[in-house]
């Protein structure tokens, strides 16, 4: 009787924390404009979709969410309203420093002005981050390496995007969706049901799909990308003689070689990694691979290097190894 009794204690509890916080959220969401007075903006319908979602988990647990893309920060407020702490970026400083306004200056926000390339996930890497708001640049490239990053911290569990009537935004998270990395999505916001909406200010932009897209990490979606736990050898270009300048491993979130090391993450494309070197002088480069991640350009202290997967190397030289024997069988 007694375990019954403390139960149902917890669960009024719960259940009062949770509509707490819906009531604050709502509260955050009067405060904001609707998308049709601030078009760049989200609706009411997709902060309150959030917060549908969310406060019944933030009512038993704390939970961090950050924010990629905050624009004047109305969404920011009704974060701040549901979550114990909201880390908040944006490349412009003066859209931080309104979004401080809409905040109110919560102390459970934190503003940070930066993309949302390899350095701010490498920074996130070392704290926990719940879950994650996506709502920067829609070129399908950027969001491709904002969803490959996110899913980079390992403690990213939840998965919100902005503008999924976007075609690049749609594509980069079906492609996602499609490889089990991530699942149970489901539409929020305006034409969550299917229902047609304006996009923009006329009939023009009328549309079916949803304003955003809301999911979970899936099984498959701590599957590191192709070239990591592979070694490449590497030659500085033009490869005037066969002989490697160095050996690269890329393990997750880290590239180690021979002369330097280094934190990697994707930066504006898939392909494309930023290195954040160790060196006591710090610096960085980037790192271009080819489509299927077994090769890669990177340029480094005035130098052009080409890496080549150590597979692919050993084929070379087997193969060329094998016409020398070749030619010996011929007359000359």
């Amino acid at each position: 009787m007694m375990l019954w009794a403390s139960l149902l204690g917890l669960s009024l509890c719960l259940r009062t924390a949770a509509e707490s916080c819906l009531a604050a959220a709502e509260a955050a969401i009067a405060r904001a404009p609707e998308r049709k007075q601030n078009m760049y903006t989200t609706t009411h319908l997709f902060k309150r979709h959030l917060a549908q979602f969310f406060c019944p988990m933030t009512a038993s647990q704390q939970l961090t969410v950050a924010e990629i893309g905050v624009f004047h920060g109305h969404t920011t407020a009704v974060l701040a309203a549901v979550f114990h702490q909201v880390i908040a970026v944006d490349v412009e400083e003066s859209y931080l420093r309104l979004a401080s306004l809409q905040t109110n200056g919560s102390r459970n926000v934190v503003f940070l002005t930066g993309d949302s390339g390899a350095d701010r996930w490498h920074a996130f890497r070392s704290n926990r981050i719940d879950a994650v708001v996506i709502d920067a640049d829609h070129r399908y490239e950027s969001v491709l390496a904002d969803i490959s990053n996110a899913l980079s911290v390992k403690t990213v569990k939840h998965f919100a995007f902005h503008d999924y009537q976007a075609a690049g935004v749609r594509q980069a998270v079906a492609e996602f969706e499609e490889r089990g990395a991530l699942v149970n999505c489901q539409a929020i916001g305006s034409g969550w049901d299917g229902s047609a909406w304006y996009d923009g200010w006329n009939a023009e932009t009328e549309t079916k799909v949803s304003e955003g897209r809301l999911c979970r990490r899936g099984k498959l979606g701590n599957l590191a990308p192709s070239f990591v736990n592979k070694t490449f050898y590497v030659y500085q270009t033009p490869i005037a003689e066969f002989r490697k300048e160095m050996d690269c491993l890329f393990l997750a979130g880290r590239m180690t070689c021979s002369t330097l090391q280094g934190s990697w993450g994707f930066r504006g494309e898939a392909r494309r990694l930023h290195i954040l070197l160790d060196n006591p002088s710090g610096g960085s480069l980037e790192v271009l691979f080819n489509k299927d991640y077994t090769a890669f350009i990177m340029a480094y202290l005035g130098s052009t290097y080409f890496g080549l997967q150590e597979g692919l190397a050993f084929m070379a030289v087997k193969q060329a190894n094998r016409l020398f024997k070749d030619a010996k069988r011929q007359p000359l």
